[in-house]
């Protein structure tokens, strides 16, 4: 049971470290283009709409691949989600507590790469 916890722990780990590397280039490269503010605005769109996806592969079961093998079934059920959120109250609480999990992570990550030692 150790062994799984550790191997659970460190991929979710790594997974949330290549996420904010990710996002930290994105940034970069953004910020030629667009003002602060507004970068600032994208970077937290983008962040909860990967915590949306987390919750569409998570608990709806989809895969990268279906938006090209099945996209009519998973742009319903996106649609869905949106048109009635009434019916769907567990699908925005959970893209909102990992969309902020994930801000917060990644804003402390920033911090602690511009942390002089």
């Amino acid at each position: 049971m150790w062994l799984d916890v550790l191997v659970v722990t460190s991929f979710a780990y790594n997974g949330l470290i290549i996420f904010f590397l990710s996002v930290l280039d994105m940034e970069t490269v953004l910020k030629k283009y667009l003002k602060p503010k507004k970068l600032f605005y994208f970077i937290v769109f983008v962040v909860f709409l990967t915590g949306f996806g987390m919750y569409l592969g998570r608990f709806l079961r989809y895969n990268s691949w279906e938006i090209i093998q099945n996209p009519f079934n998973l742009f319903s059920d996106v649609f869905d989600i949106i048109l009635n959120p009434n019916q769907h109250i567990e699908a925005w609480i959970f893209t909102l507590t990992f969309g902020a999990f994930l801000s917060i992570g990644f804003w402390m990550f920033k911090a602690f790469l511009k942390m002089k030692y």
